[in-house]
């Protein structure tokens, strides 16, 4: 009579044994990740981050189900004022399973804006949009673009008076500012710098 018989592993363990762990591994994860779903509708944004963590422990967790709860978690991160590296690095990890989880785009977006990394963040939009063009966008991408453009003209009205501060400190030690100084237009288009002296009063 035939008898079955079963392969060992390295670790001395039979591949039938091998595949039930996997199997209860993933039916455990899905579970954890389902827990944090509940506990996530009720408000209770600790707890369900609480669980997706433990989700992410179990080794067998389909990517699916991992990608999802690194995103979920970022979103109790959210939720509870976390730093806003957190949410990104989980929603980069969500990401890494799954470089076409758009919600995962979306959310990292949201944090990156947060902290004026607009650059990243307008990336993340129009990526999202190329992914799920059902969705329109084009208000969220717009604004973020008028942030950036906000942001880069306060950076350069911060830098050009600082510079003005430096100038005049050095023209001070002469009695002069850069006040004493205009830009005027030539007819060829160009510029020329005129010096106006500064006013004196009669004794």
């Amino acid at each position: 009579p035939q008898t079955h018989e079963t392969m060992e592993g390295d670790d001395g363990e039979s591949s039938d044994e091998g595949f039930v762990d996997a199997v209860d591994g993933a039916a455990r994860a899905a579970e954890l990740k389902e827990q944090g779903n509940g506990c996530f509708r009720r408000g209770d944004f600790e707890g369900a981050r609480e669980a997706y963590s433990a989700c992410l422990e179990v080794e067998d967790g389909a990517v699916e189900v991992r990608s999802a709860a690194y995103c979920n978690r970022a979103a109790c991160a959210a939720k509870l004022g976390r730093p806003a590296e957190e949410i990104i690095d989980d929603c980069t990890r969500a990401l890494d399973l799954d470089p076409k989880y758009v919600k995962a785009l979306v959310r990292r977006s949201q944090a990156r804006a947060a902290r004026d990394d607009l650059d990243e963040a307008i990336a993340d939009l129009r990526r999202a949009a190329d992914l799920d063009p059902k969705v329109d966008r084009t208000k969220d991408i717009a604004a973020l673009e008028k942030k950036r453009r906000d942001k880069e003209a306060e950076l350069k009205d911060e830098a050009m008076a600082k510079l003005k501060d430096l100038g005049n400190s050095v023209l001070g030690n002469f009695g002069l500012s850069l006040d004493n100084f205009k830009l005027q237009e030539t007819d060829q288009g160009g510029y020329n710098i005129a010096y106006e002296p500064p006013a004196t009063s009669n004794t």
